[in-house]
């Protein structure tokens, strides 16, 4: 069963925060799904927030979610994940689910 990770309401931004939140990590699957304004990538940190890497897909290119959306991850463990908003026009009420 899935479970509510995050929400990502509002415009441009770090949700849900610049220093992202913990995730256990290893093998996942997020779902993203409501109202989508912009582009959102996702951020992995493995040094507890200080820094963040965008994650990628198998070719290299950065994920540019746009509308609802599954995505498979294998992150690693003991890190935390953040969810960057750019170029929005309006406000984003994104759930994020993991199962």
């Amino acid at each position: 069963m899935a479970k509510l990770l995050t929400t990502i309401s509002g415009g441009n931004g770090n949700y849900p925060s610049a220093s992202g939140i913990n995730f256990q990590g290893g093998e996942r699957t997020l779902a993203l799904q409501g109202t989508f304004s912009g582009t959102t990538n996702i951020s992995a940190s493995y040094d507890g927030g200080t820094t963040f890497i965008t994650l990628t897909d198998s070719s290299g290119s950065n994920l540019d979610i746009t509308s609802a959306s599954i995505i498979n991850i294998d992150a690693g463990s003991q890190i935390k994940l953040r969810f960057d908003v750019t170029g929005a026009g309006g406000s984003n009420n994104i759930d994020v689910y993991v199962s």
